[in-house]
């Protein structure tokens, strides 16, 4: 797809995220940011963005944004929607601001594209709660001025038009770009099979995604030898856990921490039945490496296809954690599953470009 060309040197581009900096979702944006700016899209970005990433960015321009200040961050949107003209696309990234873009965009009806990075599922369409349902029905309102919806999976593009009141058509696909985990640390690795394991547990900081539970759990595996959870601010969490677990815990700030890594005897543990890990899931999984996660249906739908990806039950016994690590690293070698290719981010740009080219 040659896109370099007259259809997008006039595109205008007004890109909406809190921060650029926490997860996946945000690390995808900035990835996305620099390929279009590449294709001759002028990129204005509303965000809060430290001084030396915002250095590298290609941007046209630049407005901060405080997510955290409620009145001010409705101000600053509806200021910017204002100000763009209607040839403008306006791409919404996370649920939060899509709420806020899509309500305000009711005065100003600006060519939104919501852009989310799978959290949808499990926080939005297994509701429950009156606060709960409350978001669900202003997101629902919200989406009604929005042009496209972008999700990252068929699941949910299929699960979106009866839970969100969305017709078909307005929903399309933008995958999320997926780099091979062992590309992305820079440490000696290992091909040498050991009895013991190393369980790896990745977040954007310590009390997200069930990490003490997760942790007690390994802990309790006596072919568990290592539990290294990669996650920020994570000091507090040791004072939570059972000496058992601290005893076997070491905890990384980032992935450039890791120092050796054994591509036989190291697996990924995700106790999360949010979706939204499904980017650190293939990128484990793009390496061949094996992969623990939750039995549930959007979980089975996207990686029961892919070997190396193992299930165990939402509420997990010590028991069926041991019975799922011994299929994955002492079952029959035999899987005619397929092996989960990477996506470049190239493509990931071509599909979110047909959404945006009129």
């Amino acid at each position: 797809m040659n896109t370099s060309n007259s259809s997008a040197e006039s595109q205008k581009l007004l890109v909406v995220i809190p921060d650029l900096v926490t997860g996946g979702g945000e690390r995808v944006t900035r990835q996305l940011i620099e390929v279009l700016a590449l294709r001759d899209y002028r990129i204005r970005l509303v965000s809060d963005v430290t001084e030396p990433m915002l250095g590298k960015l290609p941007l046209a321009s630049y407005r901060r944004l405080d997510w955290r200040r409620g009145l001010e961050r409705f101000l600053i949107i509806a200021g910017e929607l204002l100000r763009c003209d209607r040839d403008t696309n306006v791409l919404v990234v996370l649920t939060g601001p899509i709420i806020v873009v899509g309500m305000l965009n009711f005065l100003f009806g600006r060519r939104v594209i919501a852009y989310e990075h799978s959290d949808i599922e499990q926080l939005y369409l297994s509701i429950g709660g009156i606060k709960g349902k409350l978001r669900l029905l202003t997101l629902r309102a919200a989406l009604h001025s929005v042009h496209r919806v972008a999700v990252v999976s068929e699941y949910l593009r299929e699960r979106m038009p009866l839970a969100l009141g969305c017709q078909s058509k307005k929903i399309a696909v933008v995958r999320n770009p997926v780099q091979p985990f062992l590309q992305k640390i820079v440490c000696e690795t290992s091909a040498h099979s050991s009895n013991s394991l190393t369980a790896y547990i990745i977040g954007r900081n310590s009390e997200e995604k069930r990490h003490r539970e997760a942790i007690e759990l390994l802990a309790t595996c006596q072919r568990v030898d290592r539990i290294i959870l990669v996650a920020r601010d994570a000091l507090t969490l040791r004072e939570q856990l059972s000496p058992q677990a601290n005893a076997k815990l070491q905890i990384l700030d980032c992935l450039s921490e890791i120092d050796s890594f054994s591509t036989c005897s190291s697996f990924l543990f995700s106790y999360s039945a949010v979706e939204s890990y499904s980017l650190v899931i293939a990128e484990w999984l793009a390496s061949g490496l094996a992969v623990l996660t939750v039995d549930n249906e959007p979980m089975r739908r996207l990686w029961q296809h892919v070997r190396g990806c193992w299930f165990v039950p939402v509420r997990c016994s010590p028991a069926e954690l041991e019975l799922a690590l011994a299929y994955s690293f002492d079952g029959d070698n035999t899987d005619h599953r397929n092996i989960f290719e990477p996506i470049t981010v190239k493509t990931s740009a071509d599909d979110l470009e047909r959404l945006l080219i009129k």
